[in-house]
C-alpha cells in the first residue's frame, strides 16, 4: 500500500536537509469550522493518521472555489525540496478514493511576502488525473523565500472532468526541506555562500549565487565587472576615464580622473562652454576669435585667434616680427629693427632708413632716401637717383659734365664743390 501512496519528483537520493517548516506559524484561508483542523496541523510533525478525526490534518471549509494555506519560515531561507502528505481518510489511495479529485490542480509558490503573486511558482499540477496523482509527493523547489504557499482553485470555466467541484486544502503534513541559515548550502548546510552573493543567498546544491552584489558577475559572483561596465549585473556603462581605463566596478567612478574634455564623478559630461582639458580644469582663451570658444580636449580655438594673438591656443601675443590674424603677417622695416604693433602692424617709431608707409614695407620713391624717405637725393646724382638707405649716388656729374661712376655721398660732393670754388678764387 505504501508504494501506492508515495511518488517522488526527485531522484532517490538520501538528503540531510532539515525540515525548516516544522512547528513554524501556518495560516489558511477559510478554515473548517472546528478548531481541531487548524492550519498548524500540517507542520506539527505527525503523519501517522490521514483521516479527518486523527487530529493531524488541516481541512478548509466546504463549498469554496479557492483554497489557500501557507507556512511562515520566519526568515528568507534556502529551500531544496518540499514533501506534501495529502488526506487519504486512511483508505487505499487511487481513483476510487474521493480525496484524489480534491488534490488535483494544486500549486506551490515560494514568496518573500504573504502574496503568492510576489513569489515564484514552484509547481503547478496540470498533468495528473485521479489515476496518477500520488497521496505523497516530493517537489524540487531549489529557491529562497520566507513563505511557502499551497494554492488550489476551481474558478475556471473549463475544469477537467476528474477535478472536484470545489477547492480544498486537506494537508496532513507539509514539509519544507532546506538550510536553517540563508547563507549556507550543501547537503549538510555547512558551506558558506560566496561572499559576493546578493543578500548572501546561493543555490542550496551548487552554491551559485541567485544574484550578485553591486559590481560583480559570474555564477559565484567572484568576477568584478569588466569591459567598461559597472553596477548591478554589470549593466551600467563606464564614462570616459583617462587613457580608456576601466572605471571602478562598483560605483563607476574613475580612479585617475576623466579623459580630456570630460568631467563629473562618472566622467560622463562634456566640459561646459569656455573650459577644456583634463577634468575641464583649463579655461579657453579670451583671445579666441569666438570669445572663449575652444576644443574641449585640446583648447584649440575654433575659428582661430583674435588679431594679434598666436595660434593654436591664442594665449600668447604674436612673436616679434609678426602681426595680424593668427600672426600670419610679417612686420615691415621698423626703425632700428623694432617690432611692429601686433594688431595693426604699424611701426611705433617710424620706418628704418629707406622705407616708408604704415607698415614700413614700401621702398622709398625715386629721388628720396633716409628714415621714412623724408630726404631728397642730391642734384649732382645722375637723374637724382641715390641709395634709398644712405643717400649715396651711384653716378655723379663732374665739372665738365662727364659721368663718373663713383659711388660718392652727398657730403663728398659738397666737399668737392667747395674745393673747386676755393681754387678758382685763389688760383695761386
Amino acid at each position: 500500500m505504501l508504494m501506492n501512496l508515495i511518488m517522488l519528483a526527485l531522484p532517490c537520493v538520501a538528503y540531510t536537509y532539515e525540515n525548516i517548516a516544522l512547528h513554524k506559524n501556518a495560516w489558511q484561508l477559510r478554515p473548517y469550522r472546528l478548531y481541531m483542523w487548524s492550519a498548524s496541523n500540517a507542520v506539527d510533525g505527525f503523519k501517522t493518521n490521514f483521516s479527518a478525526f486523527g487530529g493531524q490534518c488541516t481541512i478548509s471549509a466546504n463549498n469554496q472555489y479557492e483554497a489557500v494555506w501557507r507556512v511562515d519560515l520566519g526568515a528568507v531561507l534556502g529551500i531544496h525540496h518540499i514533501t506534501i502528505y495529502y488526506r487519504t481518510g486512511n483508505h487505499p489511495w487511487g481513483p476510487d478514493n474521493g480525496f484524489t479529485t480534491r488534490f488535483l490542480g494544486f500549486s506551490v509558490y515560494i514568496s518573500n511576502t504573504t502574496d503568492k503573486e510576489d513569489g515564484v511558482l514552484c509547481f503547478k499540477d496540470d498533468t495528473f488525473t485521479r489515476y496518477t496523482i500520488p497521496a505523497v509527493i516530493t517537489l524540487n523547489c531549489t529557491h529562497h523565500g520566507r513563505y511557502v504557499i499551497y494554492y488550489n482553485n476551481r474558478t475556471s470555466s473549463s475544469i477537467p472532468p476528474d477535478y472536484s467541484i470545489y477547492a480544498h486544502n486537506e494537508l496532513c503534513e507539509f514539509e519544507v526541506y532546506g538550510c536553517p541559515s540563508p547563507s549556507y548550502y550543501g547537503e549538510d548546510c555547512s558551506q558558506s555562500c560566496p561572499d559576493q552573493c546578493l543578500d548572501s543567498r546561493c543555490h542550496i546544491e551548487t552554491g551559485n549565487c541567485f544574484g550578485c552584489k553591486v559590481g560583480y558577475q559570474g555564477p559565484t559572483c567572484d568576477q568584478p565587472c569588466q569591459k567598461n561596465t559597472y553596477g548591478y549585473g554589470c549593466s551600467m556603462v563606464c564614462g570616459l576615464c583617462v587613457n580608456g581605463e576601466q572605471c571602478y566596478h562598483v560605483n563607476g567612478t574613475c580612479h585617475n580622473g576623466c579623459e580630456a574634455g570630460i568631467y563629473g564623478s562618472h566622467c560622463q559630461m562634456e566640459c561646459p562652454q569656455g573650459f577644456y582639458g583634463r577634468n575641464c580644469s583649463n579655461k579657453c582663451s579670451e583671445k579666441c576669435f569666438i570669445y572663449k570658444d575652444c576644443n574641449i580636449k585640446t583648447g584649440v580655438c575654433f575659428g582661430g585667434c583674435a588679431v594679434g594673438w598666436k595660434p593654436p591656443l591664442c594665449n600668447e601675443e604674436c612673436d616679434d616680427g609678426t602681426f595680424g590674424t593668427n600672426c600670419s603677417n610679417y612686420c615691415g622695416h621698423c626703425h632700428q629693427g623694432q617690432s611692429c604693433d601686433v594688431e595693426s602692424g604699424a611701426c611705433p617709431n617710424g620706418c628704418d632708413s629707406g622705407y616708408k608707409g604704415i607698415h614700413c614695407n614700401e621702398s622709398c620713391a625715386h629721388s628720396f632716401y633716409g628714415p621714412n624717405c623724408r630726404l631728397r637725393c642730391s642734384n649732382t646724382c645722375i637723374n637724382r637717383t641715390c641709395d634709398a638707405e644712405k643717400g649715396s649716388c651711384d653716378m655723379v656729374q663732374n665739372e665738365i659734365g662727364h659721368k663718373n661712376t663713383y659711388n660718392v655721398t652727398f657730403q663728398e660732393i659738397t666737399v668737392i664743390i667747395v674745393n673747386k670754388i676755393f681754387v678758382s678764387i685763389h688760383p695761386n
